[in-house]
């Protein structure tokens, strides 16, 4: 979740809680971005470092008394880390993260004042938002006897792709691990470079969670004018990484070739609002709110015998929402594949439906992982609709449609 609300104040550091580890009672190994460069420029100030480009932190057996919320905002309290050692990552290796504190010799929090991840004074959401919708989009996808989703198996995250007469037309998000090494990463990419060369796609981020987007983040300006023509995305940005990568493809592709759409107003927290058809591609955002895996933006794709849904992370009621929406339009009712949202994650009973046909349902997710995907309410519901197929059982995954 992120708040967003509407003043300023210069002398905090504000920091985004990406993910976290629980490690012990109360205990935790926490993974930090900040907000903004001010931000990184008052911290790299007071504690008298460098911290650069990778610009994560990681706050080992960080103790507190409050529940930690993945996906807000903290007032990082600096009067206590600067007595704590910053220990330095090599970029080059660590990817991401740029160090660690190890905290195990904190004592718990008694009030706020005494916690690492404190409450923070009111924040400018327009701070993080640029919005740019170009009148024209040099593309037109049609339906094809050659047409497939490609799934690519990047762990616990997503990389997912329409490729049409054997040309990748839409590569729809390019995540990797928050704690992949930078490497590791970059052979992810690289194993797609040539692919991704001679199509180049169109780039659709549902979102700019890491998981989403961290494959890019190794990327020069000039690879991606040589990787993609053209990038669609919501508008909002969550912290220095991604707001810097955002700014790397304006630079790189031109304003007029980035498509930065803005959040609909909220009704219901569940509609799906369209925003363009591209020949057989539907693209559909969510309404606004706090957490921006459900204002994402969700892409649907009729071929000749099947229908796809390219979902993010929202909740399972949105991308029913969009199906339902497209379902209205179609004649006839083709075999369809869903794209499972959020890894498998479920956000509860009231959310778990999806509407049929539904034969096919595609999971990446890593084994293992922390957060317990896919969930077993979420699975056991998903194998009522039809075949479900996990990149951590069998690797990549390819249906024809």
């Amino acid at each position: 979740m992120i708040h967003f609300p509407s003043i300023n104040i210069d002398h905090q550091c504000i920091v985004y809680l990406d993910s976290y580890e629980k490690v012990g009672e109360g205990t935790f190994d926490a993974y930090i971005d900040f907000r903004l460069s001010r931000d990184l420029e008052f911290f790299n100030r007071r504690l008298n470092t460098q911290l650069s480009s990778s610009t994560y932190i990681e706050l080992r057996n960080l103790k507190t008394a409050k529940r930690l919320m993945r996906g807000c905002y903290y007032q990082l309290n600096l009067d206590i880390l600067k007595d704590v050692v910053f220990e330095r990552y090599l970029e080059q290796e660590e990817g991401l993260i740029g160090g660690f504190f190890n905290l195990s010799e904190m004592q718990v929090p008694t009030d706020n004042s005494l916690e690492v991840l404190q409450t923070h004074a009111l924040l400018d959401n327009t701070e993080l938002s640029w919005v740019n919708e170009p009148e024209g989009l040099d593309l037109q996808v049609s339906p094809s006897d050659d047409m497939k989703v490609f799934v690519k198996n990047v762990g616990q995250a997503n990389w997912n792709e329409l490729i049409v007469n054997g040309e990748t037309c839409v590569l729809y998000d390019a995540g990797a691990e928050l704690h992949a090494k930078k490497k590791d990463v970059e052979d992810i990419f690289n194993s797609r470079r040539a692919h991704l060369e001679r199509s180049k796609p169109i780039l659709v981020l549902s979102h700019w969670d890491m998981d989403h987007i961290h494959c890019l983040k190794y990327l020069e300006e000039e690879d991606l004018r040589s990787c993609f023509s053209a990038i669609i995305c919501p508008n909002r940005v969550k912290s220095i990484t991604s707001f810097n990568l955002r700014l790397k493809f304006q630079m790189a592709l031109g304003k007029r070739h980035v498509f930065s759409l803005p959040i609909p107003v909220r009704t219901n927290g569940i509609a799906m609002h369209h925003w363009r058809d591209i020949g057989c591609l539907s693209f559909y955002l969510g309404e606004m709110s706090r957490n921006i895996n459900f204002c994402g933006l969700v892409m649907f794709v009729e071929g000749i015998s099947k229908t796809s849904n390219f979902t993010g992370d929202c909740r399972l009621s949105q991308a029913d929402n969009v199906y339902k929406q497209e379902m209205a339009n179609i004649d006839d009712y083709k075999s369809h594949i869903l794209i499972s949202p959020h890894h498998g994650g479920d956000y509860g009973a009231t959310h778990r439906h999806y509407s049929t046909p539904c034969n096919n349902i595609a999971i990446s997710v890593a084994n293992n992982n922390t957060y317990g995907h896919p969930h077993k309410d979420m699975l056991k519901y998903l194998s009522t609709l039809g075949q479900v197929i996990m990149t951590k059982d069998i690797g990549d995954i390819s249906f024809d449609i």
